[in-house]
């Protein structure tokens, strides 16, 4: 379905896609290392949802309950889509960062840690708090919800889905949930939810062990169409080199859409100062390296980094170049969509943000009044 009914040229895209504590990132990291190794002119686009190192950072703070006294009267099913509306601002966000530079370069290849079925979690919770039932999720959510929240990605992208299951129940390890979708009943719920929607699945662990990197890259190709990377010659212990993307990101073979690129979207170099910059440089690390030795694990760490960088950014947006940023008329029409069908979204970002996220948006749609 093509916004404003124009026909638009897909591009291929896949989508990791699974509850949390399922290896999605890991998975994510080895199969871009494998390309790369296997393929040496081949170029990757890296996305991850949600962007919490700036509108995800308000979704984060919705979800651990900075806007419930508004929801408390909304129908289960409206606050499902509501919910997943967010969510879908965020990936549009992203959308509109990558889409001039996949236009460009066709043959890119877009991978992302969750995309537009992410919002099963969405689901989770609420089934999980008593607000929707199943025969709500069977026969109001699924058929529809998707292709509403997510038409600009769907309609960008010819996505392609790969579930992560953890072989067995749900457990977030070590580490603390971080908000309240990650506890255990609301991932159970997803689950169920995801494996609904009949996508491709690669089954994570074996008797509770991560299985092999390179068992699982090649799984995951196989059983997304994308044989064409394949190569034997590849090695498990070279996916084991944390290095690979860092050095790719560097030399120009790895496209990160994350707070750097943001900035330079809309030509704000100027805000970053020596404190940003480490801030910056610290996320690029955690998020194309792996595990960090410690008391806090790497979903802890960037939580914390990512506040940082979300606060600084929405305190600047008043500084942004809304004019000479590249437009991307996907992205904003399916932005500007979900404002007008949720209005009620202007005042939860009052809440969690003040006026910073209004300017961003009104700036980003020309200062109309949205």
């Amino acid at each position: 379905m093509a916004l404003l009914g124009k026909k638009v040229q897909k591009y291929p895209a896949l989508f990791i896609e699974g509850g949390d504590s399922v290896g999605k990132n890991e998975l994510v990291k080895n199969i871009a290392k494998y390309i790369l190794l296997a393929n040496p002119n081949q170029k990757i686009l890296l996305m991850n949802f949600p962007q919490f190192w700036f509108f995800g950072h308000d979704i984060r703070l919705v979800i651990r309950g900075a806007s419930d006294e508004l929801l408390l009267e909304m129908d289960g099913v409206e606050n499902t889509y509501l919910r997943s509306s967010l969510y879908a601002i965020d990936r549009n966000i992203a959308l509109m960062l990558a889409e001039s530079y996949i236009a460009k370069n066709p043959g890119v290849f877009v991978l992302s840690d969750r995309g537009p079925y992410s919002s099963c979690n969405t689901i989770g919770y609420l089934q999980a708090e008593g607000k929707i039932t199943e025969k709500d999720i069977r026969d109001r959510i699924i058929p529809d919800m998707f292709t509403f929240a997510d038409e600009g990605m769907l309609t960008f992208f010819d996505a392609t889905f790969l579930l992560c299951s953890p072989g067995g129940e749900f457990t977030l390890g070590k580490r603390k949930a971080l908000d309240k979708y990650e506890a255990e009943l609301p991932q159970k719920f997803s689950a169920v939810a995801y494996k609904s929607l009949g996508i491709p699945e690669v089954i994570m662990k074996n008797n509770n062990s991560w299985r092999s990197r390179l068992v699982l890259v090649k799984e995951a190709l196989q059983q997304t169409n994308n044989q064409k990377f394949l190569n034997e010659k590849v090695t498990e212990e070279e996916l084991i080199n944390e290095k690979i993307l860092i050095d790719a990101y560097k030399n120009g073979r790895v496209i990160l859409v994350g707070p750097e690129l943001f900035i330079r979207h809309f030509r704000a170099e100027g805000i970053i100062d020596a404190k940003l910059r480490k801030l910056l440089d610290k996320w690029l690390e955690l998020s194309l390296g792996g595990d960090v030795a410690g008391v806090k694990d790497r979903k802890e760490l960037l939580d914390g980094l990512e506040t940082k960088i979300a606060i600084k950014l929405k305190r600047n947006t008043k500084h942004f170049d809304y004019l000479s940023a590249l437009k991307s008329s996907q992205a904003q029409q399916s932005i500007k969509k979900l404002f007008l069908a949720y209005p009620i979204m202007k005042e939860i970002l009052q809440k969690t943000s003040g006026s910073h996220m209004a300017t961003f948006f009104n700036g980003l749609f020309g200062f109309e009044q949205l």
